[in-house]
């Protein structure tokens, strides 16, 4: 439930029953990226999961990526906007306050009100809320008049406001409040449970936790009472198993109720990646879902940049904890190894010849024999393209070419990679280009730019739309639009606004609106295939705008080779341009949680915990071997064994390997 009443009044209890019973303090974990916060003297930037500075520190505050944008602070005092993982503002920084996307939206603060914003920057609901929850199943919490009902994603308001309280809605029910009583309403406002409850959590694998006179049990979604009110706290299910606390101390029950995990430790969170953070004596560490201690008690910490001073328990997401183990701070994985700190090496896919590699925390180049064609002396380094590698050290942007000479010095705050001759970059903190020489060529006048493609690049003036620039920098299609993404096979994904709101299309290169669409998002066109998003599900269009792929799919990726990656319930496959599964969805995640599309016939897939690859008949054509791999490129692929980092052809032959490390290899 989302009002500051509501809050003061939880924290109140929650005071009390830590007096009384010892109840944790609650924690709140990031969710599975590929990026991280890090602060650098005051400023936060974002590395990635090697701990290579992917977005140098220029941000006063910036929050965990989720749905590919993070919201991001470029001012102490300054309003708020989001930036994709390159590291552009692609939402202007024009509010108040935001929150993290959630179902495709956003909500964002202006002048006291409440809005969301799509991932596009559209305002799809207009500011008008004093209070907001996040979407969830199709729905969002917002209060009215001093009562909270819940609004769909077209700002309707779908259940009247008439609540106290309002939660999100999980598996179907969401959590409300009546004259200081929990139950659960349905999606169309139906009290399924009425509110009877002292408090109540959110429905999890089928249960919810609630608090009755005699303690906390949980209830089934008919309201029943089917774990007995033992304990004296108790968290929601996750992996088949709920946190309870009963005298001071922490253990865990099953679905049954049973407890399956004894209560023996001091402190204890939830499940998460099949570990969970418990405390005891020795400090933190993490146990399976049997109870063993897997990852043994150390002096681990959480660095949280938001609260410098807070040192909530580690969680692991996306393969990773984030940790201070003394004497160094970084991630851990699965193991307990550190495999992000101080000191590591790391090798990455070859881009024209060249491999960015790490050694004793500095960035440079290996070539295909093993040989480092460009020592490491960068603090970061990009892969090559159109001949040049984009390169970072003290905070500044420049280019190398192939032989190591720094070609185009470090003077850029920000700097893109080369497309088409030119490359994007920020000075003053305005984006202009510059050519292969280093010379301006289209001066920095805006407040946004992205890469050519087809000729014609995207930029935002100083307005909050942009239009597209000839490689001169002409305006040949006015800015008009809230988002547009690069030309791909004549087209560009475009939104629009009419009478109805905010519609998605694509313009041809005369900026016509060629097709019109009713869909939430649509990406570029790819093998004559467009992706689409109709609320969280994403299917493909062809070049006419028909639906040839209908959406029924929770993830998936363009095309590439003529196969397209697709998740649906938990595991993933490669669909054929017809949306025919060509490869069946057996596979489950990569730690990132992006699984690989094919490259050079083959593609990167984790069996078992260990790295494989995968040929165009569904075929292991390189069997599941490797601690951590990366995709094919040029006919190579840097993959992971132990402490050993190697580099493999495409028959899984080692044409090289590096020497060992320190701590435990990436790859990715």
């Amino acid at each position: 439930m989302h009002s500051s009443r509501r809050r003061q009044i939880a924290f109140l209890t929650l005071a009390l029953l830590w007096l009384v019973w010892g109840l944790p303090a609650a924690a709140a974990a990031p969710e599975g990226k590929k990026l991280f916060p890090v602060c650098q003297e005051g400023k936060y930037g974002y590395i990635d999961r090697a701990g290579r500075m992917v977005i140098p520190p220029r941000f006063a505050w910036a929050g965990d990526f989720a749905g590919g944008l993070a919201a991001v602070r470029p001012e102490k005092k300054g309003l708020w906007g989001f930036i994709d993982e390159t590291g552009a503002l692609v939402i202007p920084a024009r509010y108040d306050l935001v929150r993290d996307f959630a179902e495709g939206l956003a909500a964002a603060e202006i002048n006291g009100k409440y809005g969301f914003v799509d991932r596009l920057g559209a305002m799809l609901i207009q500011p008008q809320f004093k209070e907001v929850g996040d979407f969830s199943q199709g729905l969002a919490a917002v209060k009215v008049d001093g009562r909270w009902g819940y609004s769909d994603r077209s700002g309707k308001l779908a259940i009247p406001p008439q609540f106290d309280e309002a939660g999100a809605f999980s598996e179907g029910l969401a959590d409300i409040s009546l004259n200081g009583k929990t139950g659960y309403i349905d999606a169309r406002g139906n009290q399924v449970i009425p509110p009877k409850f002292f408090f109540g959590g959110r429905f999890s694998e089928g249960l919810a936790p609630v608090m009755v006179e005699k303690g906390f049990g949980f209830i089934d979604k008919t309201g029943r009472l089917v774990i007995p009110p033992r304990f004296h706290w108790a968290g929601p299910f996750a992996e088949g198993r709920a946190q309870v606390q009963r005298n001071r101390k922490f253990g865990y029950i099953d679905r049954t109720g049973k407890e399956v995990i004894s209560l023996r430790f001091d402190q204890a969170e939830a499940f998460s990646e099949g570990l969970a953070a418990v405390a005891v004596q020795e400090g933190w560490g993490f146990i399976n879902t049997q109870g063993r201690m897997v990852i043994p008690p150390s002096r681990l910490k959480v660095l949280d940049p938001r609260e410098p001073k807070a040192q909530p328990p580690p969680r692991f997401s996306g393969g990773l904890a984030r940790v201070e183990m003394e004497p160094y701070w970084g991630f851990i994985d699965s193991r307990g190894t550190m495999v992000i700190q101080t000191q590591f090496d790391n090798a990455f896919p070859f881009s024209e010849g060249l491999a960015v590699v790490a050694k004793d925390g500095w960035w440079g180049y290996l070539d295909k024999t093993g040989r480092l064609a460009i020592p490491p002396r960068f603090d970061s380094a990009m892969a090559f393209s159109d001949g040049l590698g984009r390169v970072l050290l003290k905070e500044r942007w420049g280019y190398v070419n192939h032989s190591g000479k720094l070609v185009i010095p470090h003077r850029f705050s920000w700097a893109d990679d080369f497309s088409e001759g030119l490359a994007a970059v920020e000075m003053d903190g305005k984006y202009g280009f510059i050519d292969q020489s280093g010379k301006v060529v289209i001066a920095p006048q805006y407040r946004l730019a992205r890469q050519f493609s087809e000729g014609l690049a995207v930029v935002y003036p100083d307005r909050d739309v942009c239009g597209f620039i000839d490689r001169r920098g002409k305006m040949v299609i006015p800015p008009h639009f809230p988002y547009a993404g690069n030309f791909k096979e004549g087209l560009a994904p475009v939104k629009v606004k009419d009478e109805a709101g905010y519609k998605s299309g694509f313009i041809d290169k005369k900026g016509i609106l060629v097709i019109r669409l009713p869909f939430d998002e649509v990406n570029a066109f790819v093998s004559d295939r467009a992706q689409f998003r109709q609320g969280s599900k994403f299917g493909f269009m062809d070049k006419k705008g028909e639906v040839v792929i209908p959406p029924q799919f929770e993830q998936v990726k363009d095309f590439a080779e003529g196969l397209a990656y697709a998740w649906v319930g938990g595991k993933y496959g490669y669909l054929d341009l017809e949306g025919k599964w060509a490869i069946p969805r057996e596979f489950s995640m990569q730690e990132d949680g992006v699984p690989s599309n094919f490259s050079g016939g083959l593609a990167l897939v984790k069996v078992d915990d260990r790295y494989g690859f995968l040929d165009r008949r569904g075929k292991m054509a390189i069997a599941p071997q490797f601690d951590d791999a990366k995709d094919f490129a040029e006919g190579l692929a840097p993959v992971a064994t132990g402490s050993r980092v190697a580099v493999i052809d495409k028959t899984g032959k080692v044409v090289f390997q590096l020497p060992a490390t320190k701590v435990s290899p990436r790859v990715d």
